[in-house]
């Protein structure tokens, strides 16, 4: 089972993608503990928080600009919000100025890997059912 090296969670995480890092980077680049990923036309947002732990957010859809379409896009996100409590440990939310769902998932930032990349996984099945739903 691999554990956090020294260098965190996400980048340890990111490094094990294999992903093509640009040419003139010996290292992983810092990103003031932020990085983002795209899986299946699904970005998924990671940040480091202070708190020891790692938040996984991605967003669902824009909101409506048009009040009444909001609102009842807002009723069937917290509709199905209350349906997936019990089968699932990610969560709806919005952006601070109210212009998109996200959902969002946290882990300790002492998880192995394989574990964020499981939480990832989930988020991004997420997701995709959010958007068929919504």
């Amino acid at each position: 089972m691999s554990t956090p090296s020294r260098q965190g969670l996400i980048p340890q995480w990111i490094q094990g993608l294999n992903l093509p890092q640009p040419a003139d980077s010996a290292e992983l680049p810092q990103h003031q503990g932020r990085w983002s990923v795209t899986f299946d036309q699904v970005r998924v947002h990671l940040l480091a928080l202070h708190d020891d732990q790692v938040l996984l957010q991605a967003r669902i859809i824009d909101l409506p600009s048009n009040p009444r379409e909001s609102e009842k896009l807002l009723t069937r996100a917290l509709q199905t919000a209350s349906a997936r409590m019990r089968e699932t440990d990610v969560g709806l939310c919005a952006d601070a100025d109210g212009s998109a769902l996200w959902l969002q998932v946290r882990l300790p930032s002492r998880s192995a890997s394989h574990q964020l990349n499981q939480a990832v996984e989930r988020l991004v099945q997420e997701v995709e059912l959010w958007r068929r739903v919504l």
